[in-house]
């Protein structure tokens, strides 16, 4: 059965078709012997394509709103002209981190501490060693908090400048 093909449009036929039931004149048979007759064919063939257009636009209408809603975040799209200027934009630039702290803590062989970090836009990760003498209580601050001390900014700092050479 054809998609087009609802119960109301199937009445709205079998209304059309009762005039031309009564009188036998008219029908022919087509080269499957199925019987019809050309003016009811006539009025018919129009209105099923009306009904198969109607369908496409409304599955192409459906359609697109059901890809609108799988693809929208609901965020409010803001104009792009005017967000930055390119003064606005060197600072944001420049305030953007060089790298990320990803872990920190301390190697199961050689028991020294090491920070895991992840360098800004890219997928490289480093391990940096840390070779200064931590107390005890530095090294749980470390763990506990992240807090780094000086002399271990400055190995982080370097270690990422070489990788970005």
């Amino acid at each position: 059965m054809p998609k087009w093909l609802t119960p109301e449009r199937r009445n709205i036929l079998l209304q059309l078709l009762l005039p031309f039931w009564d009188t036998l004149a008219g029908w022919e048979a087509d080269e499957r012997g199925n019987a019809i007759n050309p003016a009811y064919d006539a009025l018919v063939k129009p209105l099923i394509e009306n009904w198969i257009q109607d369908d496409r636009e409304t599955a192409s209408a459906l359609w697109k709103i059901e890809q609108k809603q799988l693809h929208s975040f609901g965020e409010q799209t803001m104009p792009l002209r005017g967000q930055f200027s390119a003064i606005s934009r060197q600072i944001y630039h420049d305030a953007q981190p060089v790298y990320y702290v990803e872990g920190i803590g301390f190697s199961g062989v050689t028991l020294r501490p090491f920070i895991k970090i992840r360098l800004a836009s890219s997928y490289e990760v480093l391990h940096v060693y840390l070779d200064c003498k931590l107390t005890k209580n530095k090294r749980r601050k470390l763990v506990r908090y992240g807090k780094l001390p000086q002399r271990a900014i400055e190995l982080v700092n370097s270690a990422v400048r070489d990788a970005r050479r």
